[in-house]
């Protein structure tokens, strides 16, 4: 039986500005709403919004600086987690299917 998916944390990820923030900033590091907004054609005042909204549930930390932000290591292992649970909920339907790269792609 597949895990348990929280229906909190998919509606913190339901937002497309928020997912993309996160996946931003595991891959970037540390970056300040300007610099977010700049990478996501979003405007800051939205970035700064979501990442409000992130921050307040736990899934970005503030950074060296009052200006930036960071992915929070639990954070990002949540995002991880329930995306691999919602793979496991259908496990025949494949995202990219013709991903030669894709280590579950039959040879």
């Amino acid at each position: 039986m597949a895990e348990r998916v929280d229906a909190a944390v998919l509606e913190a990820l339901s937002h497309p500005v928020r997912l993309a923030l996160l996946v931003a900033l595991e891959r970037g590091g540390e970056q300040t709403a300007a610099e977010l907004a700049a990478g996501l054609d979003a405007s800051e005042g939205e970035v700064q919004q979501q990442i409000a909204a992130l921050h307040e549930r736990g899934f970005v930390v503030d950074g060296t600086t009052p200006r930036h932000v960071r992915v929070s290591a639990p954070g990002w292992d949540l995002v991880a987690t329930h995306l691999s649970r919602l793979r496991s909920l259908n496990p025949d339907d494949d995202p990219n299917p013709d991903d030669p790269d894709d280590p579950d792609r039959d040879a």
